[in-house]
């Protein structure tokens, strides 16, 4: 509970986070405006003139390896060279270390560019997470539980910087919410990327539900008001109650293959507005209703509009420009780690 509660307190992003830190053994000034001492250990990158330290670098594999096996649905690794993404596991986790490295000071150097650094009111936030922390476990307890899922209190602050620096720089380029992305910009990303807004009934593959489906079909195609009236079906009947008509009134955003391959053929063949027939998955029914991919209705799952998703998506790839615009050394440290172990 305690390191959930770490969790739920940190502000940022759930994204590793990198000092502006010189190699030197004296203090320093980030990007993001704050006083920081090196991370001790070695130095494991250099990027754009700035020290990489192992336990930075380390914070990233371990972040790396628990997405991974939850990902995959699994406890262990067992096998370092299955191919992810076209790598050895061990290479992808090594290159995305390097890659997060990278991307997050190329985001502190556009912050400084921008002049959208941390308000005071940011560095306040910071501040104020961690004296509760310790107000509440004491002092060295909660440098004990930061350190444990973290591995250092400087990383939990740039954890809490990276996230508000994120915001800060997104808001500059895009708008709040994402709101300077234009609509063509917005209708050709969907496209490109097979966004799909929908609403659907769904149910259990059993012969019970079969014929009740069947049922509910016919109720749809005789009715004078088939969206009124499948919104009180999808309310009543659908065992997915995450997707309703008062949480989701202009359908839910996924993306292609979220929802598997029977349900995409069934979307791909509907026109916008169209009500399907019964749809068979795997093991559950479908009645999908497909609805227009509004850039400021339509919400995923997370309550973020469709232009917010794109806008999101692209600075996504910004980041990874500025990232890949540094110039990045691997020092001895490097070559000292083992993947391995994060497991």
């Amino acid at each position: 509970m305690k390191k959930l509660w770490i969790l739920l307190v940190c502000l940022s992003l759930l994204s590793a986070c990198s000092p502006s830190a010189k190699p030197t053994e004296e203090p320093k000034v980030s990007a993001a405006g704050q006083t920081q001492t090196p991370m001790g250990d070695n130095v494991i990158l250099t990027v754009d003139g700035q020290s990489v330290y192992r336990s930075e670098f380390e914070y990233y594999l371990a972040y790396i390896s628990d997405y991974y096996k939850s990902a995959n649905g699994i406890d262990e690794i067992t096998d370092w060279n299955t191919q992810t993404e076209g790598k050895a596991t061990e290479e992808y986790f090594l290159d995305y270390a390097v890659s997060l490295a990278k991307n997050h000071r190329g985001l502190m150097k556009k912050a400084e560019e921008l002049g959208c650094g941390l308000t005071a009111e940011q560095e306040n936030a910071i501040e104020e997470t961690i004296a509760s922390g310790e107000t509440v476990y004491g002092a060295g307890e909660y440098r004990a539980m930061v350190e444990e899922s973290y591995n250092t209190v400087e990383n939990f602050r740039f954890l809490q910087e990276i996230g508000f620096l994120t915001d800060n720089v997104f808001a500059a380029l895009y708008g709040q919410q994402g709101k300077l992305c234009d609509d063509n910009t917005v209708a050709e990303y969907a496209e490109e990327n097979d966004y799909m807004c929908v609403k659907f009934i769904c149910v259990e593959d059993t012969e019970e539900n079969r014929q009740l489906m069947e049922e509910l079909s016919a109720r749809l195609v005789a009715s004078d008001d088939r969206d009124t009236l499948f919104d009180e079906l999808m309310d009543e009947y659908s065992q997915y109650t995450t997707l309703n008509s008062a949480a989701f009134p202009d359908g839910q955003l996924f993306g292609k293959g979220y929802l598997g391959d029977a349900f995409d053929g069934a979307y791909a063949h509907l026109a916008e507005g169209e009500i399907s027939g019964v749809c068979r998955g795997p093991n559950e029914l479908y009645i999908i209703q497909k609805l227009p991919l509004d850039p400021d209705g339509a919400k995923n799952e997370g309550g973020f509009t469709l232009r917010h998703c794109v806008a999101y998506a692209l600075f996504e790839q910004n980041m990874e420009t500025w990232g890949n615009e540094l110039e990045c050394v691997l020092e001895d440290g490097y070559y000292e780690i083992d993947v391995r172990s994060f497991n």
